[in-house]
């Protein structure tokens, strides 16, 4: 198979993918992830405190950062730990 095939079967993959909302929303899931939100403000600063009075599900760490994932009120939530920096974010349901 030459590059050239190659190219090609991807772009006529690709191009059947952004014409079919259902086949892209269903690649775009697999590619990103579930879809999330960045909290911020008081937001950020009230979840920051409940997660300091309850235990992570689950914490996984990269030596560059760390990262603690909290089940709160029925929402799941990840907080990334990275040096001078801590980013919270809220997982959306499927529909958001």
């Amino acid at each position: 198979m030459t590059a050239k095939t190659s190219v090609e079967l991807i772009q006529e993959a690709a191009e059947r993918i952004r014409n079919d909302p259902v086949k892209l929303k269903e690649f775009m899931r697999k590619v990103m992830g579930p879809p999330k939100r960045v909290l911020e403000g008081a937001e950020r600063e009230h979840m920051l405190t409940v997660f300091k009075l309850i235990e992570p599900v689950r914490t996984t760490n990269n030596q560059r950062s760390f990262t603690d994932e909290y089940v709160h009120a029925g929402k799941m939530y990840d907080v990334h730990y990275f040096e001078g920096e801590t980013v919270v974010e809220e997982y959306l349901d499927e529909e958001s």
